[in-house]
């Protein structure tokens, strides 16, 4: 069940459940996609009204020209990963679902010797944090970074990051997931069906992820098996996040 006011980003193979869940629930869906169109240099973000019927209609001013790969949604802000440079955009999202770019955050700047690049963002259930996972943002391992997304014209802050372990072997490769509580999240790891891992982080009143000491034991792969077939996008050409308003049809 979705909750009013908040918003989602989801993998394309969900994008009908969202969309019928919105339906009972009557309220206002958009669609956002960033793709890489054919004999172009540069994304674009496709934007959608959902109707009650499960039309799609594109919205007046679609695809919007900003060159972004992963999106996160959250209220009424959009927030997506620049492809061509170390930047979280800022997104206002409008009464009719259009875009307007507020400001941009680098992520890198934080990071030692500004390491790292963003492949995915995801928000908590709140929609209070967002969060980055950096390949190498250390130098060496895969981090999560934390921003709070409260401030003013889509300002994010922030608030530190944890380390994943490194990618080469089992660290985080992918977003995590925040339980109903909004206080653990966990993301599973299959990196090239040889190495296998389940991190557990928890969500601190700040917004900051952690740590959660968690002890997990995973069954024996089956022969080829993959945790990551259900999420798995290349993640610099399609892209999908949905967000809900409050207000009803």
């Amino acid at each position: 069940m979705l909750h009013r006011g908040t918003a989602i980003c989801l993998a394309a193979g969900l994008l009908t459940a969202l969309a019928l869940a919105q339906v009972e629930e009557r309220k206002v869906v958009y669609i956002y996609v960033s793709n890489h169109p054919a004999n172009s240099s540069e994304n674009q973000i496709h934007a959608f009204k959902a109707h009650a019927d499960g039309r799609l209609v594109a919205i007046p001013g679609s695809p919007f020209n900003f060159d972004e790969t992963s999106l996160s949604a959250s209220g009424n802000q959009l927030f997506a990963v620049n492809r061509a440079a170390p930047l979280i955009s800022s997104f206002a999202i409008r009464p009719n679902g259009a875009l307007e770019f507020q400001q941009a955050t680098n992520y890198a700047r934080p990071n030692p010797n500004g390491c790292g690049i963003a492949g995915w963002l995801f928000s908590d259930r709140t929609g209070a944090g967002l969060y980055a996972m950096d390949f190498r943002g250390d130098c060496a391992n895969n981090i999560y970074q934390s921003f709070a997304t409260n401030g003013p014209n889509g300002k994010l802050a922030f608030l530190g990051s944890v380390n994943g372990g490194a990618g080469s072997f089992a660290g985080v490769y992918l977003p995590a997931t925040f339980l109903s509580n909004n206080l653990y999240a966990y993301e599973a790891t299959n990196n090239g069906c040889m190495y296998f891992a389940v991190h557990g982080f928890r969500r601190q009143p700040d917004g900051l992820l952690a740590q959660a000491n968690i002890s997990i034991t995973l069954p024996t792969p089956h022969l080829h098996s993959d945790l990551r077939r259900g999420r798995r996008s290349r993640p610099h050409r399609h892209h999908v996040a949905a967000r809900q308003s409050s207000r009803l049809h």
